[in-house]
């Protein structure tokens, strides 16, 4: 069974004669047997690209696309998310624009990820998306008070300083 994110990308693929809900059907079959992300199994099938995909997903939320490779964020707006919250969303602060604090993220279909940050910070919210990796350069990038140690096993490191694609490594190389 899919999660509701999935449930919502599947409807968004469908409503834009992308695919078939057929097609579909061999990509949750695998998602079920394997665990794997179905968005991840969509660019595999190649059903939709990586970018072709972000693009559906902003236009059907009314977001924007931004591209996070060379971009310098003035730690004080990362300052505004605690470090956990941030590796914990898998999402980067980028800009604070007339008190409404703007957030990359790669999974904008989490809907109470908004509401969550909202009432964690007490400030709106505005989502944006971005690559997952380019996300994750990002959190690796600037510096947070408890720096993930590579020394130390991926299952002994608290999981708020791990990152979502770590995570996800960990998880799928865990024997069934």
């Amino acid at each position: 069974m899919l999660d509701p994110e999935s449930e919502t990308l599947k409807g968004m693929l469908i409503e834009a004669e992308i695919c078939t809900e057929d097609q579909l059907v061999e990509i949750e079959e695998e998602h079920e047997r394997t665990g794997k992300v179905f968005q991840e199994l969509l660019v595999d099938y190649e059903i939709i690209g990586e970018e072709e995909l972000m693009g559906l997903i902003a236009q059907n939320l009314g977001t924007d696309i931004v591209d996070l490779k060379g971009v310098e964020i003035d730690k004080e707006i990362i300052d505004t998310i605690d470090p956990s919250t941030i590796r914990m969303y898998g999402i980067m602060p980028l800009k604070e624009e007339d008190g409404i604090l703007i957030v990359a993220t790669s999974n904008p279909l989490n809907y109470e990820m908004p509401e969550e940050l909202h009432f964690i910070l007490g400030k709106d919210i505005q989502i944006v998306i971005a690559n997952e990796s380019q996300i994750d350069a990002a959190i690796e990038k600037y510096p947070s008070p408890h720096p993930t140690s590579k020394k130390v096993s991926p299952v002994l490191t608290p999981i708020s300083l791990i990152t979502f694609s770590e995570l996800r490594s960990i998880l799928l190389d865990l024997p069934v």
